[in-house]
């Protein structure tokens, strides 16, 4: 120990010690203020992974954004200024400590910066993400988790700080084995307790009731414990028994020896009060729950169908499934009995048109948030729970859309999704779509590469993940995109995290946007068989690959489908039927084209040999360009075609749910699994015998909401 220092010495001292700690504080936040935009992604990553693509956070006050960054940067500089900050309290405090105290301050330094780093690291990878996700979940009919900014904040900071605290068990430990006031057989003996208390402690600081999040956040207390056993047996090999004891430290460690035991006895039973308390909530919590029992379940991904199956339902998600008989239901849950029915995902449709088409009109002055809700009811009824539209919707107003929807301000409807398009001046969308998205001005377009490349930023300063490009010349009409442009785009796109979809519709042209790196190919080689050289490329690459194959058939309406006329206008169908002059995009019921069979030919070489190349096929229709070809029924015309083309109704299924959902990072779709957003297909016949059979809809469900199909098909024909 120095030479005693008179009390206000001391004083003079610590303000010293304070004043210097706070610059280096303000020097760290005004450094991470550099970098707040990087810090808060990191911190905001696990919230939007589980909200899944195009999705935000929400805040509502002026200041909330700011006080956000503020904070970032106040936390990130004081983690910079740390060591720091530390040398000065050592600079405080190592004058009042004997030679032997201090031998043993810096493993503790250590141990404690160590336990700090694995506490944030496990609070940000694993106990934050299952916390959200379990929140995220809670769905019902009129309410949907849009998360604020600053609560989501203030539930991160709580569950990091948390951590940090429970991962300083072992230096804790330490500090205590060092002054004899625990050792390893003490902790040995009392691990039953330990774990009690730990379970207890779980259950005050996670928010919820549910023992999923008590769990995660009890195993690395229990684990720590279980370390710490072996570090204060090391540690009481090596204690300050022999050195002197004046210490008002241990003095003061010394005579908190004597409560110990009345504490821990006294926390045992507050803990089981606790524990009744806490849990007793919970006990209740299964009201809600629905089993819908004795179905076939197609699972919608590379599972084998359960032929005798059943699932239960709880706010809007899959909470367990399984072979009948081996799922216990929920006490008080409600039952459906689906015997001889079959239940397959909701499909996802990642390639449509929406909020141009009016079924008596056409065009922009049908763009309205009421018909994109149409549109997408339309494609909800046929049993489409995702639906993306492609290069047409205008950025911000589809943005807002999404927005509302998520805050639950639409009736049910098929979840919408988007993606901005790119192309020439006066190039890209067909002669139809075109009139459309020049009015709203809703294609980005672009000349060079570096204006191609400033446009993709904006998109994902916009968070956005996708984006279409047409490279097309629409048989020498249009100007076409240049390799150079899409090129740009394709690297810049790639760099934000962002995927591309092409349009193209010649070999030459689909080759070269594959070798430039696009992730989905939009259209079908419909002109001349594929080569090796194209093959090849595709067995390397693997693309997603959506087909758009029925915008070019003869619509079903002229066969008067119910399955197809039953949600347009009577005199819509009465038109159509009674047109039969061809007429480009238009629907028409006249004599089938000269090379019909040409053409029938071509797409079955075609589209069986990209599969077997490894193409990997999606679900997208082109719907919206084409009363006759419209949203929902265009998705089971779609599907119907691929496997008189060769490919399994299996396969078709996997295409339109699975693995749509995968290409779109949506981990809540796609599938029926434990869970996964209870978006399903209840049907009266199999798919599997018949692909057809995807027409047989008796119910569909949204978020666990059954659809009101009647009433949406009584408003579609008044």
């Amino acid at each position: 120990m120095s030479e005693p220092q008179s009390f206000l010495d001391h004083l003079d001292e610590l303000r010293t010690r304070i004043i210097r700690s706070c610059i280096a504080i303000g020097v760290g936040m005004l450094v991470a203020w550099a970098f707040v935009d990087r810090i808060a992604d990191f911190v905001l990553a696990p919230t939007l992974r589980v909200l899944g693509p195009g999705k935000e956070l929400i805040f509502t006050k002026a200041g909330e954004a700011f006080s956000f960054d503020l904070d970032i940067a106040l936390i990130a500089g004081v983690a910079l200024a740390s060591p720091f900050v530390m040398y000065q309290v050592w600079l405080f405090v190592a004058p009042a400590l004997y030679a032997h105290e201090k031998k043993f301050v810096v493993p503790l330094v250590i141990m404690a910066a160590i336990g700090t780093v694995c506490g944030v690291l496990f609070s940000h990878y694993v106990l934050f993400p299952s916390m959200i996700s379990f929140f995220a979940g809670f769905h019902t009919k009129h309410v949907t988790y849009v998360p604020r900014l600053e609560d989501t904040f203030e539930l991160y900071r709580n569950m990091t700080l948390g951590m940090v605290a429970v991962f300083q068990i072992p230096t804790l430990v330490f500090f205590l084995a060092k002054l004899r006031l625990v050792t390893a057989r003490f902790l040995w003996r009392h691990v039953d307790y330990a774990i009690l208390a730990t379970f207890i402690i779980s259950a005050a600081l996670t928010p919820s009731t549910d023992p999923w999040n008590q769990t995660i956040f009890a195993v690395p207390m229990i684990a720590l414990y279980l370390v710490s056993i072996g570090i204060a047996w090391i540690a009481g090999r090596t204690t300050l028994d022999n050195a002197p004891n004046d210490s008002a430290l241990v003095k003061l460690l010394l005579a908190a020896t004597i409560v110990r035991r009345r504490i821990a006895r006294a926390a045992v039973v507050a803990g089981v009060v606790a524990i009744m308390l806490i849990t007793m909530p919970g006990l209740s919590a299964q009201t809600g729950a629905v089993v819908y029992d004795d179905a076939r379940l197609i699972l919608g991904d590379e599972r084998a169908p359960i032929d005798r199956g059943v699932f239960v339902v709880q706010n809007g998600r899959i909470t367990a499934l399984g072979a009948t008989g081996r799922v216990t239901a929920p006490a008080g849950a409600a039952r459906v009995d689906l015997a001889g029915k079959t239940v397959m995902p909701a499909m996802i449709n990642v390639h449509v048109h929406i909020g141009y088409e009016g079924y008596t009109s056409w065009g922009a002055q049908n763009y309205t948030p009421q018909n994109v809700l149409e549109h997408l009811q339309r494609e909800a009824l046929y049993g489409v729970g995702v639906t993306q539209s492609v290069g047409s919707s205008p950025t911000d107003a589809s943005i807002e859309f999404q927005r509302d929807q998520q805050a639950g301000k639409f009736p049910p409807a098929s979840r919408f999704l988007f993606m901005p398009g790119m192309a020439p001046p006066n190039g890209g969308p067909d002669a139809v779509l075109l009139k459309g998205t020049q009015a709203l001005h809703a294609v980005y377009e672009v000349s060079t590469g570096a204006e191609a490349r400033a446009a993709v930023r904006s998109m994902a300063d916009k968070n956005l993940k996708n984006v279409k490009i047409w490279v097309d010349d629409r048989r020498g009409t249009y100007p076409k995109m240049t390799p150079e442009v899409y090129t740009a785009i394709v690297d810049e796109a790639h760099k934000h995290g962002m995927k591309v979809q092409a349009h193209a519709t010649t070999l030459p042209d689909q080759k070269a946007v594959v070798r430039a790196g696009i992730d989905v190919l939009v259209h079908t080689v419909q002109g001349e068989t594929l080569d090796e050289e194209f093959l090849a490329l595709l067995r390397q690459r693997k693309p997603y690959w959506t087909t758009v194959i029925g915008l070019g058939d003869r619509t079903e309406v002229c066969d008067n489908d119910p399955f197809v006329v039953q949600q347009l206008p009577t005199s819509l169908v009465s038109k159509i039927r009674a047109t039969t002059e061809p007429r480009p995009l238009a629907p028409s019921c006249g004599p089938r084209s000269p090379n019909f069979e040409t053409r029938e030919a071509t797409l079955k070489n075609n589209v069986s040999t990209m599969v077997a190349a490894g193409a990997r096929l999606l679900l997208g229709t082109d719907a919206g360009i084409s009363s006759g070809y419209t949203f929902g029924s265009a998705d089971h015309h779609e599907i119907a075609r691929w496997v008189e083309f060769g490919v399994t109704p299996a396969q078709a299924i996997v295409a339109a749910t699975s693995r749509p959902a995968e290409y779109l990072g949506l981990t809540d779709a796609g599938a029926l699994a434990v869970g996964k957003r209870a978006d399903f297909i209840v049907l009266d016949k199999n798919p599997l015998d018949d692909i057809r059979n995807t027409r047989t809809i008796v119910d569909v469900y949204l978020n666990g909401q059954k659809l009101d199909r009647a009433a949406l098909l009584s408003k579609w024909k008044r």
